[in-house]
C-alpha cells in the first residue's frame, strides 16, 4: 500500500504505512479516543466507530455522479480509495441533538441544571482535504467568540485528525466550492 501522509500540530508531516496505521488504532485506543473511520455498511461508505484497519474499506471504490452513488470492488486493496463518504463528520462535531439543560419540577417552581457532560475523546481517520476545509468552517462558525458554542468547542478540543489525500476525486466532489 502506498504510504499515507500525516500532519501534526506544528504542521509537520508523517508518513504511515499500513503497518503504521495497524499500529495507530490500538494506541489511540489505548489512549482513550474512539477511533472514527470509513467503512463499509448498508452499500456505502460511512463513517463509524473502528477497532482496526481491518475494519476500514480495504479494496472499496465509489462510482458517484449526480443522483447516483455505487460501491465498487476495486483490483487493489486501497484503505482509501473512494471519493467520499456518504457522510459527514459534521454530525460527530455540530450534533444533530443534543440535551442542553434539564427542567425539573421543585417546590412549586422550576430547577434548571445545565447539561455539561465531557464528550468523548475522538480521533478521525482518513479526513479528506475538503473535509478539513468543512471543519474549519465549522469552526469559524462555532468557535467565534461571539457566538461560540461550548459543546462544540468542547468536541472540537478532544479531537484527533489524521488526514489522507484525495487520489479519486468523483464528479460530484465539492472541491472546488470548498476552495
Amino acid at each position: 500500500m502506498k504510504p499515507q501522509i500525516f500532519r501534526d500540530g506544528a504542521d509537520r508531516q508523517h508518513v504511515l504505512a499500513r503497518s503504521g496505521l495497524d499500529a495507530l488504532i490500538p494506541v489511540l485506543r489505548r489512549r482513550g479516543y474512539e477511533v472514527i473511520a470509513p467503512i463499509v455498511r448498508d452499500g456505502a461508505i460511512v463513517y463509524d466507530r473502528v477497532e482496526s484497519s481491518a475494519d476500514l474499506p480495504a479494496g472499496w471504490g465509489d462510482d458517484q455522479e449526480a443522483g447516483r452513488y455505487r460501491l465498487r470492488r476495486r483490483s487493489d486493496e486501497a484503505l482509501f480509495g473512494y471519493a467520499s463518504s456518504s457522510q459527514s463528520w459534521k454530525r460527530f462535531l455540530h450534533l444533530p441533538d443534543q440535551h442542553l439543560c434539564r427542567i425539573a419540577l421543585k417546590d412549586g417552581g422550576f430547577e434548571v441544571s445545565q447539561e455539561s457532560p465531557d464528550p468523548p475523546a475522538r480521533a478521525f481517520l482518513g479526513v479528506r482535504p475538503c473535509d478539513l476545509r468543512a471543519i474549519g468552517i465549522l469552526d469559524r462558525v462555532f468557535l467565534e467568540d461571539r457566538f461560540a458554542d461550548p459543546g462544540y468547542r468542547a468536541r472540537r478540543g478532544r479531537l484527533f485528525v489524521a488526514a489522507v489525500n484525495c487520489g479519486f476525486p468523483s464528479a460530484t466532489c465539492f472541491c472546488v466550492s470548498m476552495g
